[in-house]
């Protein structure tokens, strides 16, 4: 008898350990008062997708000058693959690639004077990140950086490209504000935080100053780009300045001055 009720006992222990392996609390935290709380520590939900995407990238010398120097494009841009629609799939990789060639060419502006000078230039995508994805949404930050033999900055330029992934159309910022005054006041504020750009801007600029530029009465809007919490505004500078500062707000505190909402 006493074997059996040891072997109850040792069972009954096991099952015991076994719930409390399988279970995850939050950690308590401990405030100024020295009270402890046990706050949710869980992170942005991330939303499924039915497909995937890769990286391409695409080297290309853009022409020689006669001392030999060369003209470099380099270009990085998303590839959408095994979506089921593939009407869609097609439109949302044409625009992709178109992205990454129009704002090479808005950047060089006209390629024949560089090559008329013999200056030398390079242009890469140095970075191509797919920020947000979804079934419904597709949102793209891709950075470059321009150099010439004879500029004194370099220009290191973001530009962002979103898709409504339902339709396979791009989206413009006309798409994506409801109400950019009120986005624009938050800004002006200090509602936004820096995510990149020169550390001392503010001390060389003002919030008012780089907002200022983006008109929407002329559907003129800031680059912007989501990732699963926020919402970040690109905003173009002058090369001194960086050429570009991303700025940073959470999707909750805008989420009325939005069309279009990650979810």
């Amino acid at each position: 008898m006493k074997k059996i009720l040891l072997a109850v006992l040792a069972a009954a222990l096991a099952v015991c350990l076994l719930s409390a392996c399988g279970k995850t609390e939050n950690p308590p935290v401990t405030d100024t008062n020295g009270t402890t709380d046990t706050k949710d520590m869980s992170i942005p939900s991330i939303p499924e997708r039915s497909y995937e995407y890769t990286i391409q990238e695409h080297s290309t010398i853009v022409s020689e000058t006669e001392a030999g120097g060369r003209n470099t494009k380099f270009l990085r841009f998303p590839v959408v693959s095994n979506m089921t629609n593939a009407e869609i799939q097609t439109k949302v990789n044409a625009i992709l690639l178109v992205a990454a060639e129009n704002f090479y060419a808005s950047t060089l502006r006209d390629i024949d004077i560089y090559t008329e000078e013999g200056t030398i230039f390079n242009y890469e995508v140095t970075s191509c990140t797919v920020e947000y994805a979804s079934d419904t949404l597709l949102s793209v930050r891709s950075a470059i950086n321009f150099t010439t033999s004879t500029a004194e900055y370099s220009v290191n330029s973001v530009y962002t490209t979103n898709i409504d992934l339902t339709t396979g159309e791009e989206l413009s910022g006309e798409d994506i504000f409801s109400d950019f005054m009120t986005i624009n006041n938050k800004f002006i504020g200090g509602d936004f935080t820096r995510e990149y750009g020169l550390e001392n801007l503010l001390s060389l600029t003002n919030y008012s100053d780089m907002i200022l530029q983006y008109k929407t009465d002329r559907n003129d809007y800031p680059h912007v780009y989501f990732n699963y919490d926020k919402l970040i505004i690109n905003i173009d500078l002058t090369e001194a300045l960086g050429s570009s500062a991303g700025f940073s707000i959470p999707l909750a505190d805008v989420r009325e001055c939005l069309k279009v909402i990650p979810n």
